[in-house]
């Protein structure tokens, strides 16, 4: 859904994105979020299935580093978290240092960063694309700031129509094999894309672009696939499979708490049905897609500002919403799971 996130504005997010990792009550707060889990756990009653099912990692996509402090976010287990990040950040102080507090925050909580590129978030310049060589230096600058960065996808919602590369598949064909050139070894996805219904159509005119410039077909996807989830079916996402070979990540997913784009505001909303939405991506759809490989859910903690899209899984006021402890129950599964 490209209408919801912020960091697709020329605005800065007026919650910001520093926070501190730090501090002597750190431990304290720990043992007091994996009580509330607990507690949480019981007074929604949810119990994870009997049955062995294909599992993925699970990862969150959120803006702000100070997600990376919160205890809640300690007590859930995650390690894996996607940033999606203006090409041209680096050529403004005021998205460096957000994109510093975030990258510290987050190499400080061992969480591993996949960055996603998009359109610039600057008035007058979200419709350039970047020529191959500038993304190429950009890649290189972001690595050479960041050495730990080793997983990257070639543009966001590249399908999409709010997009600069809707109708330019050749040019985010280009960016892949540039990522691949500048950052061998990495894990790199050609795009992250969105469950229009022009995925099928779109991602074949993709892989047709790749093979022209020679470049090896990507083993890894990405698709965001909130029309699907929250419609509580998976059409699009086994499209996809059928559509390319290789691994997906869903680098976008959650259910819509509360929505007011055209397309979103046709969801069933509210906190209990976002955790049915959840319930239903790591339960029936992993069932039927094992080729799934990770999950970033967006996002993490609901704005205390009227927004046009709300999916955290914690609320405003910081208790942790219904989906949240669906996503906590499903990490004690696989912890249970890694100990037999």
């Amino acid at each position: 859904m490209a209408a919801h996130p912020t960091e697709l504005t020329g605005a800065r997010d007026s919650r910001g994105l520093s926070g501190s990792l730090h501090g002597p009550g750190l431990t304290r707060m720990r043992a007091g979020a994996a009580a509330l889990l607990a507690l949480a756990c019981l007074a929604l009653g949810l119990a994870g299935p009997a049955h062995a099912q294909p599992t993925a990692t699970i990862g969150i996509a959120d803006q702000h580093g100070e997600t990376f402090s919160d205890p809640l976010f300690a007590a859930l287990g995650v390690k894996n978290a996607r940033l999606n990040l203006a090409w041209d950040a680096l050529q403004y102080p005021w998205q460096v240092q957000e994109l510093d507090a975030w990258m510290g925050q987050a190499q400080a909580a061992g969480v591993d960063p996949l960055v996603i590129f998009s359109q610039s978030r600057v008035q007058g310049r979200t419709r350039i694309l970047p020529s191959p060589a500038e993304y190429g230096q950009v890649v290189d600058q972001l690595r050479a700031r960041y050495p730990f960065l080793h997983e990257f996808a070639g543009w966001n919602e590249a399908n999409h129509s709010g997009q600069p590369t809707y109708r330019r598949p050749d040019m985010v064909a280009a960016y892949y094999k540039t990522l691949r050139a500048h950052c061998p070894g990495c894990k790199i996805l050609p795009a992250s894309l969105l469950d229009n219904p022009n995925l099928v159509s779109w991602t074949t005119q993709l892989r047709r672009a790749i093979r022209r410039i020679h470049a090896p077909d990507p083993r890894l996807w990405g698709l965001h696939n909130y029309s699907d989830v929250n419609n509580l079916r998976d059409v699009s996402t086994r499209r996809l499979e059928r559509a390319v070979k290789g691994r997906i990540w869903i680098t976008e997913s959650g259910g819509v708490v509360a929505a007011t784009s055209p397309t979103a505001s046709k969801f069933p909303q509210g906190a209990e049905y976002a955790a049915r939405v959840t319930r239903y991506i790591v339960g029936p759809m992993l069932r039927r897609s094992p080729r799934i490989q990770r999950i970033y859910f967006y996002n993490w903690k609901a704005s205390n500002d009227p927004v046009s899209w709300d999916s955290g899984l914690v609320a405003a006021d910081g208790t942790p919403r219904p989906a949240y402890t669906v996503l906590a129950d499903y990490q004690a599964q696989l912890g249970r799971a890694a100990h037999h």
